[in-house]
């Protein structure tokens, strides 16, 4: 019995063994097969990409929109052919067209990026909608050219740009191009403040505040007085970034309204720091003392919005003045400053006030060497004559002083080292 089954087990081991093999050539063969396909596929696409405008390349252009592999097709060209190919592009003015440049944009070579922007703004002449819609490709890379593309249509391209606002993703990237415009782009913002999307609304108030458009500012005092929520805190934003005189008494009121929310309030005081008349003025120095730390640094930080004005008021608290004057940038700050440096109380607060002011530096060294024996004011000193050439010089000519050689050129080596 046993010597039966012996042949039987051999045949059914080599039965076995012989389909795995058939198995195995045809797995082969079909890989084979798909591996000759899928060159020939891509040596005739390659062809038609880089091939004369017709209207084969036109078809195949419009199809590759919705390829998921189409960057990596793109990335695989030489980079001769991405440039042809970029350069194509720009002469099949197509929706999808557009969509399939927003794709190759994350290219890191330079020359195609440049290739597919020229196309991009060819393209944008005819579909500005379409290029617009791009906003919402993420990098920067992609974002600097569809900008450059949209900027050269000119202002005609607007009006697409803000009818982004409505779409999330591009948003952002909407609201910046439109603020890098300018004025330009005001009228068609104003519109958006009757959008039935309160997202929208708020969006077009942001651009607006950072557009300072006073002809806004009707629009979005009704904006703010029917709206709650976030969309209250965009106008009052957008308010306060435009400073417009006549909103004094809405600002003073919502920065003294307790029941507001403390960012509300402070957007209230930035838009006063921005008004800057002696009454919006003294209303923020008295917050400049509030016992609540958000609203106190709110009005500090408000107060050099103002200038002059913030530093000559009466109401100005002498031993606040040096930090206000420090985001000043006036011959006035600059004297105030070097006053200060001469009074033991605000000598480091002004040393670390007079950083960045050449004007000042007659004064810094005649501070430093009369507090050489204080080395945390004296660095601050050396350390904001450290931050213009003209300090530097004198930092150099100390390194022999027998009180602040040291110092001085401990202060040289840091600069060398942080260049």
């Amino acid at each position: 019995m046993a010597d039966h089954e012996k042949p039987t087990q051999r045949r059914r081991r080599t039965g076995r063994l012989a389909r795995t093999v058939r198995s195995l050539v045809i797995i082969i063969a079909i890989g084979m097969g798909l591996a000759l396909f899928n060159l020939y596929s891509n040596t005739r696409d390659v062809r038609i990409a880089t091939g004369p405008p017709d209207a084969a390349q036109r078809a195949f252009f419009v199809a590759s929109a919705e390829r998921p592999d189409i960057p990596l097709f793109f990335k695989s060209l030489s980079p001769a052919q991405r440039i042809t190919m970029a350069q194509r592009l720009g002469q099949h003015p197509h929706p999808k067209v557009v969509e399939l440049v927003g794709k190759c944009l994350g290219t890191f070579d330079a020359d195609a990026r440049k290739a597919l922007t020229d196309s991009l703004a060819s393209l944008a002449r005819t579909h500005p909608g379409d290029v617009a819609k791009l906003l919402s490709v993420p990098g920067s890379f992609q974002q600097l050219a569809i900008a450059t593309a949209l900027r050269s249509v000119g202002p005609d391209v607007l009006p697409a740009v803000a009818a982004q606002l409505s779409e999330g993703p591009a948003r952002p990237n909407a609201v910046a191009y439109l603020v890098a415009t300018g004025p330009a782009a005001i009228p068609p913002l104003l519109a958006l403040l009757d959008s039935d999307k309160p997202e929208v609304r708020s969006a077009a108030a942001d651009a607006l505040g950072k557009l300072g458009a006073r002809e806004a500012v009707p629009q979005l005092r009704t904006m703010y007085g029917k709206s709650t929520g976030d969309e209250r805190l965009a106008a009052m934003t957008a308010l306060a970034g435009i400073g417009d005189p006549t909103t004094e008494p809405l600002m003073t009121q919502a920065l003294s309204d307790e029941a507001l929310s403390v960012p509300q309030r402070t957007q209230a005081a930035l838009g006063l720091g921005r008004i800057g008349t002696p009454t919006a003025v003294a209303t923020l120095w008295k917050y400049a003392q509030d016992p609540d730390t958000q609203l106190r640094e709110g009005a500090m930080s408000a107060l050099p919005l103002a200038s002059d004005n913030a530093l000559r008021s009466p109401s100005a608290l002498p031993e606040k003045l040096v930090s206000v004057a420090a985001g000043v940038s006036t011959p006035f700050a600059d004297q105030l400053i070097a006053r200060s440096l001469q009074i033991p109380a605000a000598q480091l607060d002004a040393a670390r006030a007079a950083a960045g002011r050449p004007s000042l530096v007659p004064a810094l060294l005649t501070a430093v060497r009369a507090s050489a024996e204080d080395g945390e004011v004296a660095d601050a000193m050396l350390e904001s004559l450290a931050s213009t050439p003209a300090g530097i010089r004198q930092i150099e000519g100390l390194r022999n002083d027998p009180s602040l050689g040291g110092l001085a050129e401990r202060r040289l080596r840091l600069h060398r080292l942080t260049g």
